[in-house]
Formats: C-alpha cells, structure tokens, sequence
C-alpha cells in the first residue's frame, strides 16, 4: 500500500539569507514554504529533517517538492542529498549525505503561480523504518528563476 505523505518536522534554511521561511500569495490565498530568493549566485540549502513511520509503506520512497512562482520564465535546479539516520545513536549532523541527481523545475508563459512539482526516488541510500531522514535540500546556482519561488517537501511511497 502506497503512503504518506510525511512533511518535514525540521526546515532550516542556511545562513545566506537567501533561503527563508515564505508566503505565497496570490489572489488574496496564501501558502507557507521554503523560500528561495531570486537570481542565486551560489547554491543554497534547506536543511530538512522527516521522521519515518514504525512501518513503512509498501512501494518506492519519493521526495516530492512542490514549487510556485509568480514567474513566466526561469528554471529552478533542485540535487537533494540525504541520509536515513538511527535516532538511537548515529549523529545527524556527521553523516555522509548520498546524492539522488538533480532536476529542473521550468517556468514558461502561463505558469505563473501555478504548482510544478518535481519526484526524486530515494534510492541513494535506503530509508529505515523508525528512523530519521536527515536531508540537504539544494538549489543549485545554475537556477534563472528572476523571482522568489517557495517550496515545499515531503516524503511519500507509490
């Protein structure tokens, strides 16, 4: 049985300023997330932690990352990098983070405030019922979004 999905109980953004806590607004609705400035030079993170259930699911683990913009053109680049930690023991905050690749999420005309959602499987390391996912969520420099973008994660199975 497929399941989820599980939100993050810890987002923090990195120091630069760049990456913030969000509203987007539009039409007078509102919806909170990972924000991202417009025009990165660098890469930025969002550094996430999601606490797995007793017993997973059946199917395949995916990072699901829901963007919105009020943009017509530009690309974000997400390389999310993470690793399934015993609460019991291991330390978060030393752990080798696996590399899952990267995506691009592309605005064009019409787009503007509309959900773009990018999958990753999670299969560069291997997610552990009762665990912790300790993940670096990376916004790669080579984005052209001209605009702030929010973001939101989550971890689910299909």
């Amino acid at each position: 049985m497929a399941g989820g999905p599980i939100f993050p109980f810890s987002a923090v953004p990195d120091t630069s300023g760049e990456t913030f806590p969000s509203v987007h607004s539009a039409n007078s609705r509102y919806e909170e997330g990972l924000g991202l400035a417009a025009s990165i030079s660098v890469d930025r993170i969002w550094h996430l932690r999601f606490a797995l259930p007793p017993k997973l699911p059946s199917g395949t683990g995916k990072l699901v990352v829901v963007s919105m913009a009020n943009a017509v053109t530009g690309t974000v680049v997400l390389e999310p990098q993470w690793a399934s930690i015993d609460p019991n023991g291991e330390n978060a905050f030393t752990a080798t983070l696996n590399l899952e690749g990267d995506t691009t999420i592309t605005w064009s005309t019409g787009d503007a405030d509309k959900y773009k959602e990018a999958k990753f499987a999670l299969d560069a390391d291997t997610l552990v019922a009762g665990e912790i996912v300790t993940m670096s969520l990376k916004f790669d420099a080579t984005s052209t979004l001209a605009v702030t973008s929010t973001h939101q994660a989550s971890i689910i199975w299909e």
